[in-house]
């Protein structure tokens, strides 16, 4: 998978620290399954600075958190 060219005029954009070309979608898991009776469905998605968790039941967003990825590596 190629990492795309960014368009003429957004590569002399000047965002601070700048613009840096990744990669795509970004790297994900999901599970799915009963907890107490009720369908429920977990996915993350793996961004380079951190991890998203989506946790959904009964087809309804329960919780959306996120971890930045300096944490994880401190234990």
């Amino acid at each position: 998978m190629s990492i795309p060219i960014l368009p003429t005029g957004l590569q002399d954009l000047e965002i601070g620290g700048g613009v840096e070309p990744a990669r795509f979608p970004a790297p994900s898991k999901q599970a799915a399954g009963l907890v107490n009776g009720t369908q429920t469905d977990v996915s993350s998605v793996y961004f380079a600075d951190k991890i998203l968790i989506t946790i959904s039941q009964g087809g309804r967003l329960s919780q959306w958190v996120f971890v930045l990825r300096f944490t994880i590596a401190r234990f």
